[in-house]
This record gives structure tokens, C-alpha cells and sequence, in this order.
């Protein structure tokens, strides 16, 4: 095998991959002393970070989440805004600056919208067309003491508000709809003196608004006008930037995005893109921030913005953009946000290659890394794509709902699914190719059961896989499915059961004197092989599996613990006795459990030795004894190989006779490997003579060495009636201890008729024609 009992461990960890977006934190806005964010923690709420890094809980912020607008808590000032869930009622305005508060009312009619400075937005009702737009908007501020409500004028006759637009504490952007049109046209809202104003025509899209200005783009390009003053535009930039998104104007720069698809496929919300300064007098563009997130930002006082980006996933947090005395904008880190990892759902160990099901930045997806022997053990993270819908997103908020992958050993990946119409599927990945893979339909339906949500992968090994589930108005049952065509080859109704090439295994429902009975069958015909009796105590067995000349078994007990497991050696018709019975994984001689902690247990001695892994969430490649677990850092893996054992036959089928008459039968023979071998030969010779009558050879066989013969010699002639031997010789695949060798008799039939010996009587002699002459 891969290595011997005693060769040393070899131990990798590879860390866990941070999200290209930290998961908590939101810029909500900035004042002249600090800025409002979600908390960077778990703990749910809203925070207040002064300019020189000091970071408090607000008042009455416990619990509060993000909201759109953005300006739902206030806008360009220290002021923060909590107002009541209703949208109707008090608002507290809290000074994070001084410390005071004040209190605006929204009163009935009207309906809380944002906070710009110390003015409260409110719009009245909704009308009743369902076009979503509303006919009027307030202005709230306190006035000693007093709730002083305008209602914006200005508009068009029978215009009626559509769309809210970002602002700052001088105004804000509203888009319109006069009467029989349905073009919509944006304004601009002063806040000191409630009146509405449109914006001159000649833009198109929706217009930007930055710290002191409005930017929209024309046909030419961008128009940069300063924010209330319409009349003439303060810049007119013959470039429209559309591959860009217009992040701002800070100093004597226009700021924008870029999309960088290095960072993945786009998403709102994901730190994708790239900032850049790009100064109006012509001067080089300059990189402000490698990563940001741009769909949360906020101006400042200054006329700069609050940013989430950083150079990394590992050096990201609130960043200020903002011009210095000479107008030149700048990057400068206000507080960090410390990474998040990527979650891993599920683990697969196959072939040297270790596989995650991991979930961030907005999907679930499969990754891949090759290990290797030169440090530091393993190689470059593969994407291999998203898992089929609607599981794409199944690792969001807990792993439960992800499904296993598993390993055919030839390089294949197997998994549940379902298809658009919600029918039970098996889907079906290459060596090496992109999720999600082909779907082949099992026939279960949706409904939860044991099996949950459209049935379960049970085992796979090579073209053949197990599931279990229930089809639509039917019992649970099992289906081994050809992955090769999508045919299902067998069903049985269900038991708890086990594949290894092509043997089925199912367990006896219920145990006779504590023992339950193990029955080997051929996969696709449902011949019978051979059994097996496995257990102690046992009343009926609730898991099964198998791998070369080893079966783990696992069952109910009457008494504390209440569970007994076990690994059996069909060899040596020998059982090790398992204290640990927590969820379980065979090897050839290891079982892996992940139990109060992963261990490892080799179990080819007959005494079950116990090694303590660390981490959880084991994973086992059967074939190689690889193993991967989960812990704090990331994946660790430790390639601790399998105990060193001979390669043997536990089972065989071999017919006894070759009949070459009229209705031949050919001579079969079937050898289940305790593990692969690299080549093979089985020689038939004359048992009275010695002599090697025919051979057949052949190359790797992975689960079992099968041939025929049709009782003829080599050339095709017929043989003589009688008995005959047959050798069987297989060489291990990884080269590790002696070769198998198996013998038994055939015998041949309808071939060349043997005369019987007879003895001669004395004085007699036969002629040269046959006759016998007297002596």
C-alpha cells in the first residue's frame, strides 16, 4: 500500500481562503468627526468611529442592520438618525460630535424616508395607480423644540415624485413624472429653501451625487454641475467614462471605479473594483485603492467619500478619500475590517487531491488543490465552478443543506441534485471538468425523508453509483445507477447497504443473537457472492460499508451507548470491535471517525490503535488513505497512507466445469481484490500431465480479476476429457508484498473421449493393426 503503519505522518495545512469581500460592515455615512458603519463584528448594530480610531456602540443602535438608502440613518454630519420601525412617530437625531439629541416627529400621512444634516426627508401617501409613485415630500426639522414640517414646492402641475436619489446636508436628487408621459426627469431638492428644481436636459441615465456636486453624462461626455447651481456647469469632460462607475469628485480629481474580473465573476455588494484619481488638468491617472466595494459609500463634509477597500482581503477596512491642500486626492485607512474566511461546507479526499465546498462572496462553489511532495504540500486553489441550482447558494448560512461529493476512484465526482422541474438527480462531474456537471434522473421525488430532499448518494465506486430515496407514491428503496448512461442497472427495496466495484451489499434488517447478516451481490444481476456475519449485540444495523477485503458495520444496541460498531475482515472472517461510534469511514484496514474529535484507527491487526487527528469534518480517500480535516487555520491534511498488507482475494466465483459439446458452457471465473492489481494471469494446465493448456492475462484491475475459458487449447482444438488446474497469479499495484496466487480444478467435458486402460492378458500381444497376438 501507499505506506507502511510505521512511516511518519506527513502533516499539511493549507490556509483557509479569505473572502474577496469581508462579511460584516457597511459604510452608512460620514460627518465632519467620524463616520456610522455596521458593526465589524457578528454582534449585529451600529457603530460610530471618530477620524482618530476610536469606535463606540451608538445609543439605541443595538440590532440595527443596512437599509436603502444608504442615508436611512443620516447623511454628511455627525448626526445620526434612528427612527422607529414604523416610519411614523419620533426620530431621534443623535450628535455623535457633542453627545445631544433632539427629536423630530414624522406625523401621520407621512412616512419616514431619510436624514440629510438635522433635516428629517418624509413623503406622504403613495398613490393609488400602482405606479409607486407619491404626490408630495417633506422637510422636518427641530426648530426649538418644535417639529417644523415644509412640503417641497416647485414641481411641475401634476407632477408626482417616482424615485429617491442619494444627497448630502445641502439637498438631494428626486426623480418626477408629469402627467401623460412616462420619460421620468430628475431635480434637485434645497433643503434650506424646500424648493424643487430640474435638472437642465440634455443628460441621459441616472445622475451621480458626490460630496458638492452632480455629475451626468450627455453625449459628449460627463457634465459636472456644483450641487443647486444650474445655470452653467462647472466642467464639461469630453470622455462619458462608460466602462466606468463614477464614484465622485474630491479636490481637483474626478474619482471612478473599474472592474477588475480577477476578482471574480460581478456581484453587488463584492469588492471588485478598482479606484482611481483622475485629475482634471490631464496629469497621470492614479490607483487610490486595489479592492473596493462601491455599491456602499458616503460623502463627507469635506466633499470626500468613505470607502470599503483595501490592497486585500487581509488589509481591508473604511478608507477615506479625500484632497489635500493642494487638491490632489489621496487614499487614507480610517479602521479596519478584519478578514472573513471563506466557509467550508464539505470536504472530499480523491487521488492526491483534496476537494472543499465552500461558500462566499455571494456563492457556493467547488475548489480543488492538487497535493504535492515539495513544500509547502500542495498546489494552486482551482475554481471548479458552482453547484447545480438551486443548491448554489446551499452553503449561505449552514452546511446542512449542501450535499456530500463523492468519489468514484476513477476520478469522478458524484453528488444529489435536482432539476429545474424538481425531480431527483445525480450529478455527475468528470475528471477534472467544471461543476455542476451532467444530472442523470434517479426517479425520487422531493419529499423530505430519511434519505432528505430528492434521495441520497450512498456509495459510488467506479462507473457505478448507490442511491437511496423514495419515488413518487412508492416505499424507500435502493438504485444503482450507470453513471457511464444514466441507466439505473438494479433496484431493491431499501437496506442499509454498501458498493465496492461491483458488489452490492445489504445488511439483514433485523440481527438473529445479536449478529446481523451481510449478503454480497453482483451490482447489476443480483447474483449472490458470498456473506458474511458481522455485529455483538446488535438489534438492527444503521450503517454499512465496504472497501476491499474490509467492512465497517455499525449498529443499535439494547443497552448504553445504545450504538456498536465494528470493521471486518472478509480474509480473515475476523471482527475489530470499535469503541468510538461516531460517524464513520472505511479504509483498506482504517476507519476515520468524527466523533468528540476526528481519529484515525488502524484496524488490519485485529486491535483497533487510535490516532487523534485534531479539527473535524474528516474526510478519508479509501483508496490512499489521504486524509483532510477541518480546523480553525483552514484544511489540514495528513497523508498517513494505509497499513501494509498483502494483497489478497476475501471472495471469489469460480464455476467447476468447461462443456465443449453441442451446447457449450464455458469455464468462468470471478476474483473480488483486496486491492488493485498491476497485472494478472491465470494459466490452465492438464492436471495428469502438467502440461499449460491455454493462459489468460491481463493488465490493472481495480476491484476484481474476472476471465473465461471455453475448455479448448490455445489454438482452438478440442482437449481430452478430465481434469485440469487453474492458476491464479496477481501482482500488487503498488508493488508492496507478495503476489496473489489461487488454484483450483475444472473439468472439461464433450472434448476428445479418453479409452479406458485395460489390462493385457498374459501370453498376448497387440499387432500393428490393433489385434491383440498370442506371445
Amino acid at each position: 500500500m501507499p505506506a507502511h503503519a510505521d512511516d511518519p505522518v506527513t502533516d499539511i495545512t493549507i490556509p483557509a481562503t479569505m473572502r474577496t469581500t469581508p462579511g460584516y460592515g457597511a459604510v452608512m455615512s460620514a460627518g465632519a468627526t467620524g463616520f456610522l458603519h455596521l458593526s465589524t463584528t457578528p454582534d449585529y448594530g451600529l457603530d460610530w468611529t471618530t477620524y482618530d480610531g476610536i469606535t463606540r456602540r451608538v445609543e439605541g443602535g443595538d440590532g440595527k442592520g443596512p437599509y436603502s438608502p444608504i442615508e436611512h440613518y443620516g447623511a454628511d454630519s455627525d448626526i445620526v438618525a434612528l427612527p422607529p420601525d414604523s416610519g411614523v412617530g419620533d426620530v431621534v437625531l443623535r450628535d455623535m460630535a457633542t453627545g445631544t439629541a433632539s427629536t423630530v416627529t414624522v406625523p401621520a400621512g407621512e412616512r419616514y424616508y431619510t436624514t440629510l444634516g438635522n433635516t428629517v426627508v418624509a413623503h406622504g401617501a403613495f398613490a393609488n395607480d400602482g405606479s409607486g409613485s407619491w404626490s408630495d415630500t417633506h422637510l422636518l426639522r427641530n426648530e426649538n423644540g418644535t417639529t417644523v414640517d415644509r412640503k417641497v414646492t416647485g414641481l411641475p402641475e401634476g407632477a408626482t415624485f417616482v424615485l429617491g436619489g442619494k444627497g448630502t446636508a445641502r439637498g438631494f436628487l428626486r426623480a418626477i413624472r408629469e402627467p401623460g408621459t412616462t420619460t421620468l426627469q430628475y431635480g434637485w431638492v434645497d433643503l434650506d429653501t424646500a424648493e424643487f428644481t430640474l435638472l437642465p436636459q440634455g443628460y441621459y441615465g441616472s445622475p451621480m451625487v458626490t460630496g458638492r456636486h452632480i455629475v451626468v453624462r450627455t453625449v459628449t461626455g460627463l457634465r459636472i454641475y456644483e450641487q443647486g447651481k444650474f445655470d452653467v456647469p462647472v466642467r464639461d469632460l469630453p470622455a462619458s467614462f462608460v466602462a466606468e462607475k463614477i464614484v465622485g469628485v474630491v479636490g481637483d480629481s474626478l474619482i471612478v471605479g473599474r472592474y477588475d474580473p480577477a476578482y471574480g465573476a460581478k456581484r453587488q455588494f463584492a469588492a471588485q473594483w478598482r479606484v482611481f484619481a483622475l485629475p482634471f488638468d490631464g496629469s497621470a491617472e492614479r490607483e487610490l485603492v486595489a479592492r473596493a466595494e462601491l455599491d456602499h459609500l458616503t460623502v463627507r463634509p469635506d466633499g470626500g467619500l468613505v470607502i470599503m477597500g483595501g490592497s486585500s482581503a487581509l488589509d481591508f477596512g473604511f478608507t477615506a478619500i479625500t484632497a489635500d491642500g493642494t487638491g490632489e486626492a489621496h487614499a487614507v485607512p480610517l479602521h479596519p475590517i478584519a478578514p472573513v474566511p471563506m466557509a467550508t461546507r464539505r470536504l472530499l479526499m480523491d487521488n492526491g487531491q483534496v476537494g472543499t465546498v465552500e461558500y462566499g462572496d455571494g456563492r457556493t462553489a467547488v475548489y480543488t488543490r492538487d497535493l504535492t511532495t515539495a513544500s509547502p504540500g500542495y498546489g494552486p486553489r482551482t475554481d471548479r465552478g458552482s453547484l447545480q441550482k438551486p443548491l448554489q447558494n446551499c452553503g449561505d448560512t449552514t452546511e446542512s443543506f449542501c450535499p456530500e461529493l463523492v468519489a468514484t476512484g476513477d476520478g469522478r465526482t458524484v453528488y444529489r441534485s435536482v432539476t429545474p422541474e424538481q425531480e431527483g438527480t445525480l450529478s455527475v462531474v468528470g475528471k477534472g471538468g467544471a461543476f455542476p456537471g451532467v444530472q442523470w434522473k434517479t426517479g425520487f421525488s422531493g419529499a423530505w425523508d430519511e434519505d432528505g430532499y430528492y434521495g441520497t448518494v450512498v456509495r459510488a465506486s467506479g462507473n457505478l453509483v448507490l442511491v437511496s430515496g423514495t419515488p413518487s407514491g412508492g416505499a424507500r428503496e435502493l438504485r444503482v445507477i450507470d453513471i457511464n448512461n444514466g441507466a439505473v442497472v438494479r433496484k431493491e427495496p431499501f437496506a442499509v447497504s454498501a458498493l465496492w466495484g461491483n458488489t452490492l451489499w445489504t445488511s439483514s434488517g433485523t440481527a438473529v443473537a445479536g449478529k446481523l447478516t451481510v449478503t454480497a451481490k453482483d451490482a447489476r444481476t443480483g447474483a449472490k457472492l458470498t456473506t458474511a456475519t458481522v455485529g455483538s449485540g446488535c438489534t438492527s444495523p444503521t450503517d454499512l460499508q465496504a472497501v476491499g477485503e474490509w467492512l465497517y458495520w455499525k449498529c443499535n444496541i439494547a443497552a448504553a451507548p445504545y450504538q456498536a460498531a465494528g470493521a471486518y475482515n472478509l480474509s480473515t472472517r475476523t471482527n475489530t470491535p470499535l469503541k468510538d461510534i461516531g460517524t464513520a469511514q472505511l479504509g483498506n484496514g482504517v476507519v476515520v471517525t468524527n466523533g468528540a474529535q476526528a481519529t484515525r484507527y488502524d484496524v488490519h491487526s485485529g486491535t483497533a490503535v487510535g490516532q487523534p487527528l485534531g479539527g473535524s469534518n474528516p474526510a478519508l480517500d479509501p483508496r490512499t488513505g489521504d486524509i483532510a480535516v477541518q480546523s480553525n487555520t483552514g484544511t489540514r491534511v495528513l497523508r498517513a497512507g494505509l497499513p501494509a498488507a498483502s494483497l489478497t482475494s476475501p471472495y471469489s466465483v469460480v464455476t467447476a466445469t468447461a462443456d465443449t459439446d453441442s451446447t457449450p458452457v464455458a469455464w468462468r471465473g470471478e476474483w473480488w481484490l483486496s486491492e488493485p492489481a498491476a497485472l494478472w494471469m491465470v494459466t490452465v494446465r492438464n492436471k495428469a500431465t502438467g502440461k499449460v493448456v491455454t493462459t489468460r492475462a491481463g493488465g490493472t484491475a481495480t476491484y476484481s480479476v474476472a476471465t473465461s475459458w471455453d475448455g479448448h487449447a490455445t489454438g482452438g482444438g478440442l482437449l481430452p476429457n478430465g481434469a485440469y488446474t487453474w492458476t491464479l497469479t496477481a501482482k500488487p499495484a503498488d508493488g508492496a508484498g507478495a503476489a496473489l496466487t489461487k488454484s483450483g480444478t475444472v473439468q472439461v467435458t464433450g472434448g476428445i473421449a479418453v479409452p479406458r486402460t485395460r489390462a493385457r492378458p498374459p501370453g498376448r500381444a497387440l499387432a500393428s493393426y490393433g489385434m491383440f497376438s498370442q506371445s
